[in-house]
């Protein structure tokens, strides 16, 4: 029985990747200050083509900056932003946020390998962003990469151990490839750091039901977390 994955990628959507479209990309915008023009001409001919790259770097950074604050017009415009990115990614390929809002439009257009490259591309110059191994991971997942996206997680949860939504994201990768028990108990320890997340009773009870675990059932249904524990230790 496969297991949905990460959620569709909607303007409503509250899932992290959206968010990151709906948060101003403040590092993506910054003042650009015009240098000092020397008496030398090769070095003001030098620094004027400078500021004019700058300039036009600027604008379209003012432009993504100015998007990126509507997600609904970036996934109604889902190529035009794709284009627009790639642009900023050329200019300035240090730029990690780039990065990571290409792979969020790749999502959206379900290019899945094009948007894993930008997120690895992001990681190599944030290495240390929780939140977007987990961005890679969905990413893996969607794609049918069930494997990889459990290493992704786990790169999450070793540099925060409390990210509840990576621990959800590990069980439903598990499930997809068939490791019903393995994927429960990622489920219960998501479910003891945030017991009201729905989704994750819902996944819990059916992997239950795949792993033949219907004595746990009741237990499930009750949202009896402590003999769920109990029986299901990580």
């Amino acid at each position: 029985m496969r297991f949905p994955l990460q959620p569709r990628l909607t303007p409503s959507s509250h899932s992290p990747s959206v968010l990151v479209l709906s948060e101003p990309c403040k590092c993506i915008f910054w003042p650009f200050r015009r240098p000092p023009v020397t008496s030398s001409p090769p070095r003001a001919l030098h620094l004027q083509l400078l500021v004019e790259a700058h300039s036009k770097l600027f604008q379209t950074r003012l432009k993504i900056w100015r998007l990126s604050s509507s997600p609904v017009w970036m996934h109604s415009h889902t190529h035009k932003s794709q284009i627009l990115f790639n642009d900023a990614a050329q200019m300035s390929p240090e730029d990690a946020d780039v990065h990571i809002v290409l792979g969020v439009l790749y999502n959206l257009s379900r290019e899945y390998d094009k948007a894993i490259a930008s997120f690895q591309t992001a990681l190599k110059l944030k290495p240390r962003d929780y939140s977007l191994w987990n961005k890679l991971g969905a990413t893996q997942a969607n794609s049918v990469q069930s494997a990889d996206a459990i290493l992704a997680y786990q790169q999450a949860l070793d540099l925060k151990p409390n990210y509840v939504r990576a621990w959800a994201n590990m069980g439903i990768s598990y499930a997809n490839q068939g490791m019903h028990e393995d994927s429960i108990r990622y489920y219960v320890r998501a479910l003891a750091m945030n017991p009201k997340a729905d989704n994750a009773w819902q996944y819990l009870r059916i992997s239950l039901s795949c792993a033949s675990r219907n004595d746990m059932m009741e237990a499930c249904d009750a949202r009896n977390l402590d003999i769920l524990q109990k029986e299901f230790p990580l």
